[in-house]
């Protein structure tokens, strides 16, 4: 498949669907090339820590979630939380953590009306999915 940056949402389930099947390889290689968007750098974040068709790695993922967080991603800046909470990938830092949940706290506020994105609708098809097997 080719990238077209015009249609992300095209190439976000092209990705999404790869994921489903296992091929995480060329999952990475579309969200790679979609990297400027928030929720893709928060997707990106997660291929690192979970080690998908990657080498498991905290300090990336920490470094993808930070991007997506700064750039207003919610479930980034739960991660960044997370990750300062625990000393994963970063270290130990309690500030930073509550710096971060309250970000969150204001984005989740700012969010509440917003309909869910694609990757959000494709993650609840998807887990619907699994639930019926």
């Amino acid at each position: 498949m080719t990238s077209d940056k015009n249609h992300p949402d095209k190439e976000l389930e092209a990705a999404l669907e790869q994921c489903k099947n296992a091929a995480y390889g060329p999952a990475v290689e579309y969200l790679l090339r979609l990297q400027d968007s928030p929720r893709i750098q928060y997707l990106l974040g997660t291929v690192y820590e979970k080690g998908f068709s990657v080498p498991k790695d905290d300090a990336k993922a920490f470094e993808w979630y930070l991007k997506a967080a700064e750039n207003h991603e919610a479930d980034a800046q739960e991660k960044v939380a997370e990750f300062y909470r625990l000393g994963r990938g970063v270290n130990l830092d309690v500030k930073a953590a509550e710096h971060w949940e309250k970000e969150l706290a204001l984005q989740r506020e700012k969010d509440k009306d917003k309909p869910p994105s694609l990757a959000d609708r494709v993650r609840a098809r998807l887990k619907e999915e699994k639930s019926k097997e």
